[in-house]
C-alpha cells in the first residue's frame, strides 16, 4: 500500500505552512488527526501579537486575557511561542501575568512606545523577560524618542545580536540628553544584526557611539536602512558588514560600496520607482570587493518608465569588477505575471552573462526574507 503523502511530516509542515496567516484554517488543521496538531498549534502560537490601545475595551481585555488564560491552563503551548509583540501602552496586571509566564523558546520581543508609555512601569512589568536566555531579537516600535526607551534597554540579556528600531522622531519628547556615565555603569550588548528606520528630520547622523546606547555595533555583520542618510556611519563598522539593504536610495545618499570591502550581499527596495541612488552606488564597487549578491526587491515598479535608467543600470551589472560576476536577483511577488520576460527586455547585458536570476515570494515571505537570512547566515 502506497504511504499517504500527508502522513509524511517534512510534506505536512509545508502544506501548513502555506495556511500559517489564517489562524481559522490552522484551528481546522488541528481537529484533522493527532499527528496534524503539533504543527498546526506551533503557527497558531508562534508569534500572538497582543494589543492594549490607551483605553481598552471590553472586547480586547477579554482577547488578551484569553490568550493568557490559555497559556496556563495548557502549559505545553508555551513551547510554541517564539516571538512576541506588546504594542501600544501597556498596563493592568493582565500584562504583567502574560510576562510571568515561563517562556522557553521565545526568541524575539517586539515592543510599541509611545508618549503615554510609563517606562518605568513598563520596565517592571517585562522584568521576567530579561531573564530569558532565548532571546535573540528586540524590535522597538518608537514614537517617543529613542533616548526615552534607553532605561528599558539596560536589563535585557546579551544574548539578543539582532536589533530593530523604528523610531521617526530620534530626539522627540527628549529632556535632559543621556549622561555620559551611564555607559560606564551597564555592559554593552554586541549585535550581529541591526535594522534602522528613522525620521528625515533628526536622525542620529550627529551623535557619538552611543548613540544606540546600550548596544555595541563593534561586531555589526548585517544592516539594514531606510536611506543612506541620516545613519551613524562613523560608529558603523563598515570593514565588518556583510549584508547591507537600503529600503529607499536617493541620488542624496551618495553611498560609497569601496568602503565596504567584506560585502557579500546588497538589496535595494524598488517600491514604485527606479532611482539613479542604486546604479550610483553600484558605481563605487572596486576589484577588491567580495560582492557576491546584488539583489532587487520589486514592488509595483514600472519599469518600462525607467528605460533610461534600466539601460544604465544593466551597464553597471554587467561591468562589475569584480571576479566571478556578482549574481543579480529580482525578487517579485507571486501575483506579477509577465515580469520575469519585462525584466530579461530591460536588462539584455546581465541576462547574457548569466547573472540574471528571479525568485517569487509572497508578500509575507518578502518582509520576513531579510530577518530569515540574517539567522541562517550568523
Amino acid at each position: 500500500m502506497e504511504r499517504n503523502p500527508l502522513d509524511i511530516q517534512e510534506l505536512l509542515d509545508r502544506c501548513i505552512d502555506c495556511l500559517a496567516e489564517s489562524t481559522p484554517s490552522l484551528l481546522a488543521c488541528a481537529l484533522v488527526a493527532r499527528s496534524w496538531v503539533y504543527t498546526a498549534q506551533s503557527r497558531i502560537f508562534r508569534a500572538p501579537h497582543v494589543t492594549l490601545e490607551d483605553h481598552p475595551s471590553r472586547e480586547e481585555d477579554a482577547r488578551l486575557l484569553d490568550f493568557q488564560n490559555t497559556l496556563l491552563a495548557f502549559p505545553h503551548l508555551v513551547r510554541h511561542v517564539h516571538e512576541l509583540c506588546l504594542s501600544h501602552s501597556l498596563h493592568g496586571t493582565t500584562v504583567e501575568k502574560l510576562c510571568n509566564i515561563p517562556f522557553s523558546h521565545l526568541e524575539s520581543l517586539l515592543l510599541e512606545l509611545t508618549g503615554h508609555t510609563d517606562i518605568s512601569r513598563l520596565k517592571s512589568l517585562i522584568k521576567p523577560l530579561y531573564s530569558l536566555r532565548t532571546l535573540r531579537s528586540l524590535s522597538l516600535d518608537l514614537t517617543v524618542g529613542y533616548p526615552c526607551a534607553v532605561p528599558l534597554l539596560e536589563g535585557f540579556p546579551p544574548t539578543i545580536d539582532h536589533l530593530e528600531v523604528f523610531c521617526y522622531r530620534w530626539n522627540r519628547n527628549v529632556g535632559n540628553p543621556m549622561p555620559t556615565t551611564a555607559c560606564e555603569q551597564v555592559s554593552f550588548i554586541p549585535l550581529k544584526s541591526l535594522v534602522l528606520a528613522v525620521g528625515r528630520d533628526d536622525g542620529p547622523q550627529s551623535l557619538d557611539s552611543s548613540a544606540l546606547y546600550p548596544f555595541d555595533l563593534s561586531r555589526l555583520k548585517s544592516l539594514q536602512v531606510e536611506t543612506g542618510e541620516y545613519i551613524p556611519w562613523k560608529t558603523i563598522p563598515k570593514q565588518r558588514i556583510e549584508m547591507l539593504e537600503f529600503k529607499r536610495l536617493s541620488r542624496k545618499s551618495s553611498i560609497d560600496l569601496s568602503a565596504f570591502p567584506n560585502l557579500k550581499l546588497i538589496r535595494f527596495n524598488l517600491p514604485n520607482t527606479l532611482p539613479p541612488g542604486p546604479r550610483l552606488a553600484l558605481e563605487k564597487i572596486q576589484p577588491s570587493n567580495r560582492i557576491q549578491i546584488v539583489q532587487f526587491s520589486l514592488g509595483d515598479c514600472a519599469f518600462d518608465e525607467f528605460k533610461v535608467e534600466c539601460e544604465e543600470l544593466d551597464r553597471v551589472l554587467a561591468l562589475c569588477p569584480v571576479s566571478p560576476l556578482p549574481v543579480v536577483e529580482f525578487e517579485a511577488y507571486e501575483a506579477m505575471p509577465g515580469v520575469e520576460e519585462i525584466l530579461r527586455n530591460f536588462f539584455p547585458r546581465i541576462v547574457e552573462q548569466n547573472q540574471f536570476r528571479i525568485a517569487y515570494r509572497s508578500s509575507v515571505m518578502a518582509i520576513s526574507w531579510w530577518k530569515d537570512k540574517v539567522a541562517v547566515e550568523y
